[in-house]
This record gives C-alpha cells, structure tokens and sequence, in this order.
C-alpha cells in the first residue's frame, strides 16, 4: 500500500461542523491540491462518499461514466445532495472512506515524500482553526510524525488512545521477536517513550522529526 497519513474526526457531542465550516475546508483542500505538485496522492478529506445507485440506473442506457456525470452535475445544484438521496439515484455514507461513525475521514499516501507529509499536517492544522471545536485524529505510518497526534484549534497533542494501542503491537512484536531483532523493535519502543506523559507540549515542533513548512 505504501506509507500513508491518516486523519479523522470522531463523530461526537464535541465535534461539531457546519455546513460554512465545511465549504471553506473543502475550498481550502481544493487550493493545496491545485497548487502542489503531489510526489504520490492529494489530501482527500472527506465528510461523506456516495456513489450510484445501479438498480435506480439499470434502465437507463447511459455508461458508468455519463451516469457519474449526471450526478457530478446534480450535485453542483442547490439542495441537488438531498434530491439525489430522496430519488434514490445514489447509496450515500456518511463520515467518509472510514464509516458513519465519523463525521469525517481521509488518508494521502505519501511514500517517501516529506514535503508532502509536512503539507498534510499543515493543511490539517489550518482546517483545525478554521473549525476550532474539532479534533483531528493523526497518524503517520512514517516518520515524519513521531507519534500519533489530536489536532485542536492549531495545537498538537498526543493522541494517547492511539499510542497505548500502537505500543501493545511493538511489545508483542519484541516479545515474538528473535534475540537478534529484539534490538530493533526495543528502539521503536523507546521512541515513544517522551510522549508518554499526559501533558500537552506548547510547541508543534516538538511531534515532527523534520520541521518544514510549520
């Protein structure tokens, strides 16, 4: 699959989102998008997929593509979403790629990219000002993020929830591990060992092993 960062938003009392919060995020991924030259995948925030209903199309005659078409165009519309939804004409999913149980997901392969990772959490941290009552769960499957991350009105934070769980996977890695690799996976272990501590850092910097762009 390839090194990925993955960024979520519970679905919950405190995470709340409104419909101008989510234009300016939308609009605001659309210029990140337009104006870098991405190594591997674009951000791709989402608050809801949706895709055809076949059995409503299956009369028509129009191909895959001229039925994405007429529905790219109904949702350009004034209240075209809720229309599409009460017609039929396509299976809708809140929360994005992850679930309902979000109010919003997404995740941009990065490969080797650092650039393009710091650009992820940059864009992350500005949509977090832009809806200041969110939090943005972050995780880096590299290192550019030194430990899974809440994002909150521009402040970082250890996400703790998501670190004890990646910690009970690398002590079962060096518990199963052969004397000879033990080293490796008892570093990976030490690494997080700084964030381990309930308080807040005052500094971004202080979560990322490369400062750019932040």
């Amino acid at each position: 699959m390839g090194r990925t960062i993955h960024y979520t938003v519970k679905k919950n009392d405190n995470n709340q989102l409104t419909d101008e919060q989510w234009q300016q995020i939308e609009q605001l991924q659309e210029k990140y998008n337009r104006s870098h030259k991405w190594g591997c995948e674009q951000l791709s925030l989402q608050r809801f997929t949706l895709y055809p209903n076949w059995d409503a199309w299956s009369e028509s005659k129009l191909t895959t593509a001229e039925i994405w078409d007429q529905i790219n165009l109904k949702l350009k519309e004034p209240d075209g979403l809720q229309r599409l939804r009460q017609e039929n004409l396509i299976n809708y999913e809140e929360g994005g790629y992850i679930g309902n149980e979000y109010l919003m997901s997404g995740f941009t392969k990065v490969r080797e990219f650092e650039e393009d990772a710091a650009l992820v959490v940059k864009f992350l941290v500005e949509i977090s000002i832009i809806a200041p009552t969110i939090d943005i769960n972050l995780s880096d499957e590299g290192d550019y993020l030194k430990c899974p991350v809440i994002i909150r009105n521009g402040i970082m934070s250890v996400d703790h929830e998501a670190l004890h769980s990646h910690l009970e996977y690398l002590f079962k890695m060096y518990e199963d591990a052969t004397d000879e690799d033990k080293p490796f996976w008892e570093k990976l272990i030490e690494n997080y060992k700084p964030f381990l501590k309930p308080e807040q850092q005052p500094d971004n910097r202080f979560f990322i092993n490369e400062v750019v762009l932040l």
